[in-house]
């Protein structure tokens, strides 16, 4: 199962440490840690491209006004720049400003739960464990603040047009003709196909190109719409 939190460093504590008494060396009575907490750790701006527009959109569909808190003020369409350029130049894809998008945290329980010291009479099994920690995110999991995290997984994605084809060869080239010709977004194209159990590489890189394409575009308008004092 895969969790995305609005917050890019979220922790879950899925369930707190066992301690048990002892005698120490000394024959004094103390606790030793019998099995350690399990936290759920989501990990920052670790999203793939698929993965951040499923998640905008979803965040979107619940927030249409503000799906990451409030936002002060604007640049180009996402957040002024609050961080410095070192920050920002350590981010897999450029970006100008903040975008929250970029920022989202996750939590992947195929591959991120640590199983160290887990395993005992409750959980003996990583079978169990895993078992137990996606019942308490599917448990916990709402919008509620900035704590807030949803299951992936569970987001469906309608078809962006009741005949868009999911399957031929050359599909790619009529879904890209009909986004140009009905102006359509290509990140809701993107979207759909990331929800597909075999999604098209080549239709995801081609939105994607349009939607660079668009950005450019976008951000030239916008060059050119600043007025330049006397």
């Amino acid at each position: 199962m895969l969790f995305v939190s609005v917050s890019p460093e979220l922790t879950v504590t899925i369930r707190h440490s066992l301690r048990r008494a002892v005698v120490n060396t000394l024959g004094q009575s103390d606790y030793e840690t019998a099995r350690p907490t399990l936290y759920a750790n989501f990990k920052p701006k670790s999203l793939d491209f698929a993965q951040r527009i499923r998640a905008d959109l979803r965040f979107k569909q619940i927030n249409p006004t503000h799906p990451y808190g409030a936002t002060p003020y604007r640049d180009g369409g996402i957040m002024g720049s609050q961080f410095s350029d070192e920050v920002m130049e350590t981010m897999p894809e450029a970006f100008g400003g903040y975008d929250p998008v970029h920022m989202l945290g996750k939590f992947d329980t195929a591959s991120d739960i640590k199983y160290e010291g887990q395993l005992d009479s409750e959980t003996p099994t990583e079978a169990d464990v895993r078992r137990l920690v996606e019942t308490k995110l599917m448990a916990d999991s709402s919008l509620n603040g900035p704590q807030g995290f949803i299951l992936l997984d569970d987001v469906a994605v309608a078809k962006p047009w009741p005949n868009y084809p999911v399957e031929g060869q050359g599909r790619h080239m009529r879904i890209i003709a009909t986004v140009k010709e009905m102006g359509i977004d290509p990140a809701g194209i993107i979207a759909f196909e990331s929800s597909l159990d075999k999604p098209g590489k080549g239709v995801i890189d081609a939105m994607r190109a349009l939607l660079d394409e668009r950005n450019a575009e976008d951000a030239e308008q916008d060059a050119l719409s600043v007025e330049i004092p006397a």
